[in-house]
């Protein structure tokens, strides 16, 4: 709910960061979970995975995001804000395309990277 409230673009990405380490958080906390049986045991062993995978994939998209608005902010003379733009698609239409492509990654799209370590 943070993320949504938020007009500037860099703190968008950051607190759904935060979220996604979250995420993180909750993963290694299920590894504290006493280990009873071999099913218990395979269970924190697809917790790690899940974390070090959704790190992994997070620290992708959160750079290239992150990359993305430094762009935007060197080129329109340090304008971040949503509403600094009247939209990209036809100014840029690479760069939109590209950035669309790194934000359904982080929103955990089905067939690309986010997606596996989110489910």
């Amino acid at each position: 709910m943070a993320a949504v409230a938020q007009k500037d673009l860099k703190r968008v990405f950051a607190y759904s960061s935060v979220n996604h380490l979250g995420y993180c958080l909750l993963g290694i906390f299920a590894l504290a979970v006493p280990v009873v049986s071999v099913a218990d045991s395979a269970s924190q062993a697809a917790a790690l995975n899940g974390v070090i995978l959704q790190m992994f994939n997070h620290g992708l998209t959160a750079a290239a995001l992150f990359w993305f608005v430094a762009m935007l902010q060197q080129r329109t003379g340090g304008h971040r804000g949503i509403d600094d733009f009247g939209g990209l698609r036809k100014p840029a239409p690479v760069l939109a395309g590209l950035m669309g492509i790194a934000l359904f990654s982080s929103l955990g799209l089905p067939g690309l990277n986010g997606f596996v370590a989110s489910f």
